[in-house]
């Protein structure tokens, strides 16, 4: 972790998307002036599960993945922070330790403010309570999706559909197909859809056979979309 000056919010391409958004005048000169910006490595944790939250971080640059640990050492990811997102809110504002660990999926550039600062801010703004809220609820509804997947879907619709999210993030327009340029290995798929590393390699190889995905390294192009829909059973 390397301590760099704070990013220019005014110049930030995620300045719309980012949780602090709402912030006026008086606010939004104390959050950019109380602000710890670090730059973490890929593979850095930010934080620990079941250490003690004292502040929230906000991603700025980069992405982070939020996974929790099996007493095995088992790793399921339960989502990817991208820019503009905040962490360690839900644990801080309930008072209970980290209930997932937060690690740089890539060079990234996390803002820091402490809980009395965050608090303050929380209870004279109704604009960022509202975004509280709503950040709440989404998670819950993302927490639920993932927990149905998890007991209903097969292990290739579970793989389908994360190849179709990842797109979604990271894709760009090709011919022929959506091509990503995934930063993750084979196990970090593996994390992200809750599956067996050697499952999901399996999975891809059918995927692959079948012209429905090629893969160059860490390359890979999705060659017929509504195949990988029907894999994921996003239609019918």
């Amino acid at each position: 972790m390397t301590k760099v000056s704070g990013a220019e919010c005014d110049l930030c391409k995620s300045r719309g998307s980012c949780f602090f958004a709402d912030l006026k005048g008086g606010d939004f000169q104390e959050f950019r002036d109380s602000r710890i910006s670090n730059v973490y490595k890929k593979r850095q944790v930010v934080f620990y599960e079941g250490h003690k939250p004292h502040g929230i971080f906000v991603v700025c640059r980069g992405r982070v993945k939020i996974y929790k640990t099996d007493d095995k050492g088992h790793q399921l990811t339960t989502r990817i922070a991208d820019q503009g997102n905040i962490l360690g809110y839900r644990s801080l504002l309930s008072g209970e330790p980290y209930a997932a660990t937060a690690e740089a999926l890539e060079e990234s550039c996390l803002a820091y403010v402490d809980e009395g600062r965050f608090k303050a801010l929380l209870g004279r703004n109704q604009a960022m309570a509202l975004r509280m809220i709503l950040q709440l609820a989404k998670d819950v509804r993302i927490a639920e999706d993932k927990a149905r997947d998890m007991a209903m879907k097969s292990s290739r619709e579970r793989l389908a559909e994360l190849l179709l999210m990842l797109r979604a993030t990271y894709g760009k327009t090709e011919k022929p197909g959506a091509g990503l340029k995934l930063p993750f290995t084979r196990q970090d798929l593996a994390d992200l859809a809750g599956l067996a590393q050697e499952t999901v390699i399996r999975l891809l190889s059918e995927l692959e056979e079948k012209k429905v995905i090629s893969i160059n390294g860490r390359n890979l192009t999705i060659l017929n979309e509504r195949a990988l829909e029907k894999f994921s059973a996003t239609i019918t």
